[in-house]
């Protein structure tokens, strides 16, 4: 499996994923994506997985850069799947992450899970439900393993790409 955070040079020609959700702000607050990059290990994900974080940052500050942004939107470009966890509080509220879910809506590439417990999803819960006809996913793991099956659908017997 190979990490690719902000800034590394991309990988082509690779089934892949982005980690798509609310980034952390404070160092207080945990990424969800070192327990995400974990679980895609255990399960023996061969693939890309893109963390749109600094490799030696785990949390933004409340000014990302237009460079960080530019970085993360070729990330999010050259994802096969792009996974949504929106694990929402008051402390991640991934205000980027609609943006990002409503620019991909359309495309059709994305999973979405979010626990029960997350704040302010119903939105993202109906347009994931009308418009690609799917039901959100409550754990982490059952959302990676759903992104895994979807990746895995899309490669034939040769391990060339669909």
């Amino acid at each position: 499996m190979d990490i690719i955070y902000t800034g590394e040079r991309l990988i082509k020609n690779k089934k892949s994923c982005f980690l798509a959700g609310p980034t952390p702000r404070d160092k207080n607050t945990l990424s969800w994506r070192g327990e995400a990059i974990e679980i895609f290990n255990r399960l023996g994900f061969d693939g890309a997985i893109y963390v749109p974080e600094l490799k030696n940052k785990s949390y933004y500050d409340n000014e990302t850069s237009d460079y960080e942004i530019s970085l993360d939107q070729e990330m999010l470009e050259e994802a096969d799947i792009v996974m949504f966890w929106m694990p929402r509080d008051i402390n991640m509220l991934g205000l980027s992450s609609n943006v990002e879910f409503g620019y991909l809506l359309n495309k059709g590439n994305i999973i979405y899970g979010r626990p029960d417990d997350a704040i302010r999803c119903e939105f993202l819960d109906f347009l994931y439900e009308k418009k690609l006809g799917k039901k959100y996913l409550t754990t982490l793991e059952d959302t990676i393993k759903e992104t895994i099956k979807n990746l895995e659908s899309r490669y034939d017997d040769e391990k060339v790409w669909r």
